[in-house]
């Protein structure tokens, strides 16, 4: 059997139906990935989403199905949690999941799927939380659901899809990130490691930070309160001005972190992000802008004085 796409092939296009692609939840038979010129979005439901991309799905607003063929690529028509009878090696631990698998509920009274993402995501077209939309959930090991800190039902069922090719490879350890931060009146303050503890003292302003990361490489940079954005850095160094951190001594409100993901990780988990905040303002992944992200973390006029990172 010829594959459609390879894993990490696959998840980046779920990632692109929820950052990409105007869509909106629709369930009617023959409307299935059609565009709306009403609303301008894409008509999807769970599994019709996971079909779609499968038959080719490509967003044109111009045809059928957004230029998607159904029961193309060889892949059949099936249900939500009918799903799972194309998959392989399934099972219900969810302690060994891997990127690119199908997600359903089968053996309860709901019928649901999505694709398990890596790093504990999900993607799902869901009217769940009143999303009404393709979103990225999350998943705990019991396979309970979670948005935005809601639990929401359960998956039941996990396997890898027939017409996806999955990595042999052992999936890569979780990338650590580490970074410090400097104020007026303290200086640096000791290191930080992933959400273990967050980087910052009290009210103290927040004016220098630095980041490093023990695979792959980040850039960031610092926005001056009042001033502006200063140059991207890459090091890690308390005696390097130029590159070594970010800030110049300055109050900073406002910062941005990329994650530059290597290829080893990417052939077996896809790509990974940074995701930080700053004085528990809501969390910011790399420098994606839209559906609530500004591209950076922090409030405008506002001194930062609490830092937390992680790659996931």
């Amino acid at each position: 059997m010829s594959k459609v796409f390879t894993s990490d092939e696959f998840i980046k296009k779920l990632n692109w139906l929820v950052y990409d692609v105007p869509n909106y939840y629709h369930s009617q038979v023959g409307t299935w990935c059609n565009y709306n010129k009403n609303n301008g979005k894409f008509m999807m439901d769970c599994v019709v989403s996971i079909k779609g991309l499968l038959w080719g799905f490509k967003a044109d607003k111009n045809k059928p199905h957004g230029g998607a063929i159904y029961l193309s690529n060889g892949v059949p028509d099936f249900g939500a949690n009918a799903g799972i009878n194309y998959c392989d090696n399934t099972s219900t631990n969810f302690n060994n999941l891997i990127p690119g698998e199908y997600l359903c509920m089968k053996g309860t009274q709901y019928e649901h799927a999505g694709v398990y993402l890596g790093n504990g995501k999900v993607f799902e077209c869901t009217t769940g939380w009143g999303a009404n939309r393709c979103i990225i959930s999350d998943i705990k090991s019991d396979g309970s659901r979670y948005y935005n800190g809601v639990r929401n039902l359960k998956w039941t069922w996990h396997g890898k899809l027939k017409y996806i090719s999955y990595p042999t490879t052992p999936i890569p350890k979780k990338v650590n990130v580490y970074y410090r931060v400097k104020t007026k009146e303290n200086g640096w303050l000791d290191e930080v490691k992933n959400l273990n503890d967050y980087a910052g003292l009290g009210k103290n302003t927040i004016i220098g930070f630095m980041v490093k990361v023990d695979k792959g490489s980040v850039w960031y940079q610092a926005h001056v309160k009042n001033v502006g954005w200063l140059p991207r850095v890459t090091g890690y160094n308390t005696r390097d001005f130029y590159n070594g951190y970010a800030g110049d001594d300055r109050p900073i409100d406002c910062v941005r972190i990329y994650y530059n993901t290597p290829q080893d990780i990417i052939n077996t988990s896809g790509y990974k992000q940074a995701k930080y905040r700053i004085n528990n303002l809501p969390w910011q992944y790399d420098d994606r802008v839209g559906k609530g992200l500004d591209g950076y973390a922090g409030n405008m006029g506002q001194n930062a004085y609490k830092l937390e990172i992680t790659i996931e």
